[in-house]
């Protein structure tokens, strides 16, 4: 593995533009049907991914990730989405894979060091990208939200019936 000359988009893109437009497309999509802010899961979003991006952690430009977005590009018909999506190889030692909603796919080196075929690897890339295309992060942090509502609606019952029962 090798660092490249290759800067990616990520780490040229102005972030307060990309801010903007993630959080239209956030806001416009999701309107009214979710309890979490919007614009507080993008910053918080695009400050991590920045850290990540900016960490020497991620290679970028290597032969491995050149592939792995090879094989990205095999699995989506989709070109606006084949443009969105970017898959990166992490300096990470651990057997994992994990994305954003806003479209970047990262492989732990040690899960390429352990998938023996590339069906194994098309599976996991497509599994991946199942996860941008379902937005399973913004779901997962709405669901979150949702709940923790829910539970601080059901500490004020339990208080209540408490205040209630036991006076």
């Amino acid at each position: 593995f090798y660092h490249s000359e290759f800067i990616p988009k990520e780490l040229n893109d102005n972030s307060s533009e990309r801010i903007m437009e993630l959080y239209k497309k956030f806001r416009v999509k999701h309107r009214g049907e979710n309890e979490i802010d919007e614009k507080k899961f993008v910053y918080t979003n695009n400050y991590l991914l920045d850290q990540l991006n900016r960490s020497g952690k991620v290679f970028y430009g290597d032969e491995i990730s050149v592939y792995l977005n090879e094989l990205k590009n095999w699995i989506i018909e989709d070109e606006e989405l084949e443009e969105l999506v970017q898959v990166y190889v992490t300096d990470y030692p651990y057997f994992n894979a994990f994305t954003t909603d806003f479209g970047s796919i990262y492989v732990n080196i040690a899960s390429l060091v352990k998938i023996e075929t590339e069906g194994e690897l098309l599976y996991l890339l497509a599994h991946e990208i199942s996860h941008v295309i379902l937005e399973h992060s913004y779901n997962t942090v709405s669901l979150a939200t949702s709940l923790d509502k829910k539970k601080f609606e059901l500490d004020d019952d339990i208080k209540s019936f408490e205040i209630h029962a036991f006076s």
